[in-house]
């Protein structure tokens, strides 16, 4: 409903604010760690809001109620067997976290062991743990290696689930009475064509983010190449992989920096890092590298991109921004949530 705001962090916390009884200290009413020394990296809260998820840097998701009680957690799988499919749950970091858009007993998580898995809170569990429902597959074209699953996302109608890929490809799955362990359709970076405008993200780079429009004709992915790439869903079945739109000079540097449409889907937007030609250097935050700038005068952006005109013929050229909004002294702006009942746009800054 837009009345209340939760909050993970690489601090290893969780942080719940509730916008009707704060004051104006702005503080959050609870405050908890999820697991001892594992970095908060994804939450999502289920359709009818009473209800969230949170994913650590360990391989066991937890779903508490709306003000942070456990209600389940999920299985950790057996990291000795290869095979992904004959276990029940993610043996490595998950990285992300997605709740199903009308079922609130549907759950879908993404991990590093290569695998997007869907849960039903109502299935199966052992020892009072949750099992996963069906395994989907992160597979690679070009070898055998396992490939991290690094995002995932629901489709509007729930009826396709989306993952975004470690080599630099996004892989989608459709429901047809079940999930196939193999994706459906698998974008990826392609060399054809004349204009480089036109090919996918660079091979080997993380997908940080990926979302479906509510139309389900419109796909969106960000990666740390530095760009994001609007793909046509309508000709799914033709093998159509060319991108529509490709807004590129879009700095990353964050494994969690995401990308969100508006909620007429008409608006793709997203927080960039600092200019590219500024001094920076490397730090350690938690787990992973990330560039920090810095010199004076340092300016992020929340940027907006329009696509009320895409339709499937793509464009050849790269495609500037509809506006940017600068904001000074901070060196990231990661995570943009667009609140669709308040039409609020909150913007998490570092």
């Amino acid at each position: 409903a837009g009345n209340r705001l939760i909050t993970g962090s690489y601090d290893y916390g969780i942080k719940i604010y509730d916008f009707g009884g704060m004051d104006s200290r702005h503080k959050a009413f609870r405050a908890m760690d999820v697991e001892d020394g594992y970095p908060v990296i994804s939450i999502a809260h289920s359709s009818t809001g009473d209800r969230f998820i949170a994913g650590t840097g360990s391989c066991t998701p937890t779903v508490y109620d709306r003000d942070g009680k456990v209600i389940i957690k999920f299985v950790r799988g057996d990291m000795y067997i290869r095979d992904m499919t004959h276990t029940k749950g993610h043996v490595m970091e998950v990285t992300g976290v997605c709740w199903h858009p009308s079922d609130k007993n549907v759950i879908a998580t993404s991990s590093l062991d290569g695998t997007v898995r869907v849960w039903d809170l109502e299935g199966e569990a052992a020892f009072g743990k949750l099992t996963s429902k069906s395994v989907l597959k992160i597979k690679s074209k070009t070898s055998s290696a396992r490939i991290g699953a690094t995002c995932v996302c629901f489709s509007g109608d729930g009826t396709k689930v989306g993952g975004g890929a470690a080599d630099g490809s996004i892989q989608l799955w459709t429901y047809k009475k079940v999930f196939s362990t193999r994706a459906d359709m698998v974008f990826k970076s392609s060399s054809s064509g004349s204009s480089t405008a036109l090919r996918g993200h660079d091979d080997g780079v993380v997908i940080t983010s990926i979302a479906i429009a509510k139309n389900n004709n419109l796909l969106a992915s960000r990666g740390t190449d530095g760009k994001i790439i609007l793909w046509n869903l309508k000709n799914i079945n033709n093998n159509q992989t060319t991108p529509l739109r490709v807004f590129s000079d879009v700095l990353n540097v964050y494994p969690t920096a995401n990308v969100e449409f508006s909620p007429d889907s008409t608006i793709l937007c997203c927080g960039t890092s600092g200019d590219r030609d500024r001094g920076n250097t490397n730090a350690a935050v938690g787990s992973q590298t990330v560039t920090t700038d810095n010199s004076s005068g340092n300016k992020c952006h929340l940027v907006f991109f329009d696509i009320a005109n895409a339709s499937s013929k793509p464009k050849a050229t790269a495609c500037e921004p509809l506006m940017k909004i600068g904001v000074p002294n901070v060196t990231s702006l990661i995570c943009v949530k667009w609140q669709p009942n308040t039409n609020q746009i909150f913007c998490r800054l570092v």
